[in-house]
């Protein structure tokens, strides 16, 4: 047998894949990775079919023991890959051994780190994917220490890439005015300098910075969409995140584009402005 036991989850460690489409009508998220850029990375490293389910750790202490031998690959955040008594770096295909042991260090730059084992991770889909949605808990339940991971059959080739520069943290994120902005809000928006709020998560990342005013408080409830930023009564912008709520009825201002969306997701704080793409 191939895959992987899990010897510590670190903060958070999920299943991800590309998603779950279609099922918003019934209030189902899309979920899957947050950062898609890192998601494809992982499994273009290791030779897996491009929507092949990897993990999703939040923060370092992820501690895995291969189950014969295979390939992984850790992109995403970066950090040291500790390997038995060596340490090894992210963005590059790695062979374990039998018996071997990985633990992720804690990030120098992101927060979240996407390990893809070759084959992919053999779990049952729920309505089509594989992936962990943490807002209606659809999907395979966030991973327990002991837990054993099998690999599964979505290899497709050898690698055709053994390293990749790691990506620079973006002091931007690129937006389109959303349906709700009104040209002072949006301006506002875009002047502004905004960090990160503790409370963040897959469901929506919310932002502190000096409250944005607006003359619409609310609006009937309606479809939202990924990296919708929506305005809540307080002032403060709330990006939404790959588990959103399907509707809402706070104002969207903007929507950040599908590119800054991966830099969103490994924004561990520090001071990020909007631009209009």
């Amino acid at each position: 047998m191939q895959g992987l036991q899990i010897l510590a989850t670190g903060a958070q460690t999920l299943v991800e894949d590309g998603g779950r489409r279609g099922y918003a009508h019934l209030g189902v998220p899309r979920a899957g990775a947050f950062d898609t850029r890192a998601w494809r990375l992982a499994n273009r490293l290791v030779g897996n079919s491009p929507d092949a389910a990897v993990l999703e750790s939040l923060g370092g202490g992820l501690t895995v023991e291969a189950l014969g031998h295979l390939t992984i690959a850790v992109t995403g955040a970066v950090g040291d890959v500790h390997i038995d008594a060596r340490t090894s770096a992210t963005n590059m295909p790695v062979h374990l051994a039998p018996g071997s042991r990985v633990r992720l260090g804690m990030p120098r730059a992101g927060i979240r780190y996407y390990l893809a084992l070759s084959g992919g991770i053999r779990v049952r889909p729920a309505l089509g994917s594989r992936s962990h949605d943490t807002l209606g808990g659809v999907g395979p339940a966030a991973l327990q220490e002991g837990q054993v991971l099998t690999a599964g059959a979505e290899r497709v080739g050898p690698p055709l890439v053994d390293h990749v520069a790691p990506v620079e943290p973006a002091t931007t994120f690129n937006v389109l005015p959303g349906p709700d902005a009104d040209e002072d809000t949006l301006s506002a928006l875009l002047a502004g300098t905004w960090d990160l709020d503790p409370q963040s998560d897959r469901i929506g990342v919310r932002l502190r910075g000096s409250p944005l005013r607006s003359e619409t408080l609310s609006l009937p409830s309606k479809p939202m969409v990924l990296g919708a930023v929506q305005l809540p009564p307080n002032g403060l912008p709330i990006i939404l995140g790959p588990d959103h709520p399907t509707t809402g009825g706070y104002p969207v201002i903007a929507v950040v584009t599908s590119d800054s969306m991966c830099d969103v997701a490994q924004w561990s704080g520090g001071p990020r402005r909007f631009r209009r793409a």
